[in-house]
């Protein structure tokens, strides 16, 4: 059983979230990204990533009710390897970390993919090599080949349109599927679709329910 874990953000309703809300002096002021000001300049997938008013601004890129962890913080970062001991020792199999290119920002333009990314990812496969047969697959669309070298594997995103292409006969598909593992990393995931509407529709729907394709 590999099970969804979303190491990025919690939810507003999050106990950690409302007690860091409640004074930035308390012991949870820094789990999350806060500014008294509302910093300016910031479009994270054409939304602006800064939520309340002034004096009171967190950083929430995806939606509102999901406020990022403040993941520079190494208290932060005790926390979520816990959360995975937590499972790991209830015997899931491994995880599925989500939107792994959003875990750390460091500017308006320097928000996907930023260095620190990695490490973190690095040092959440290293703690799962402790544990038999574990397996960590990581979503990180725009670096399926640089989050598998960190992960140990990371979803092939391209790749499935290429499978989906090759399943309609696309002559060019085919021979992109042919190839692909020729250069891509072994441990890198393949797949035809996701919950995020970037990834394309139901492969059902995709390929129009022909049963053959």
């Amino acid at each position: 059983m590999i099970i969804d874990c979303v190491i990025n953000h919690s939810a507003a309703a999050n106990p950690l979230f409302v007690n860091s809300k409640s004074a930035s002096s308390n012991a949870y002021g820094g789990w999350y990204l806060w500014q008294s000001l509302k910093p300016g300049g910031w479009s994270i997938y054409v939304k602006d990533p800064w939520r309340g008013t002034s004096g009171n601004c967190y950083f929430a890129p995806l939606w509102d009710q999901m406020p990022d962890f403040n993941l520079l913080n190494p208290r932060v970062v005790t926390y979520r390897k816990d959360n995975l001991r937590f499972w790991l020792n209830r015997g899931v199999d491994g995880f599925r970390f989500d939107a792994v290119g959003n875990l750390v920002e460091n500017g308006p333009s320097q928000w996907e993919n930023q260095p620190q990314n990695y490490p973190l990812l690095r040092d959440a496969r290293a703690l799962m090599n402790g544990y038999e047969q574990r397996f960590l697959v990581c979503e990180g669309s725009s670096d399926p080949r640089g989050y598998t070298a960190a992960c140990g594997s990371a979803f092939a995103f391209g790749h499935n349109g290429d499978i989906l292409g090759a399943a309609r006969g696309d002559g060019s598909r085919i021979a992109a599927v042919a190839d692909c593992f020729k250069t891509a990393p072994a441990g890198m995931s393949t797949m035809l679709a996701n919950h995020d509407s970037f990834a394309g529709d139901r492969i059902f729907n995709q390929l129009n329910g022909n049963q053959a394709q």
